[in-house]
């Protein structure tokens, strides 16, 4: 449900802000990658969606479950995103709003 709502909002507001040039793309091998992995058990607690567990416990003051591990996997996952973010987007120009 949370997929399909995000993708829903991303389009709703790049619908809204196409007159400013912003185009709407889904992320399809993304999204099933992270989907996949997200299903496997051991994989699972290093994903986004595992820093639940941890959190929960963390809040009813008990010890956190592989709280190291899904914090670094995360920190990893985000350090790499970046870097590809950065590695596709170097030669973009940015273009002003005012032109």
């Amino acid at each position: 449900l949370g997929m399909v709502l995000g993708v829903a909002l991303a389009a709703l507001v790049t619908a809204v802000l196409s007159t400013y040039g912003l185009g709407f793309s889904l992320p399809v091998a993304s999204l099933v990658v992270f989907a996949v992995l997200a299903a496997l058990p051991n994989v699972a607690r290093v994903t986004p969606p595992g820093l639940n567990e941890p959190a929960r416990a963390l809040a009813l003051c008990a010890a956190p479950p592989h709280l190291a591990a899904s914090v670094l996997a995360n920190a990893a996952i985000v350090a790499t995103m970046l870097v590809l973010a950065w590695l596709a987007f170097r030669r973009q120009e940015l273009i002003s709003a005012a032109s």
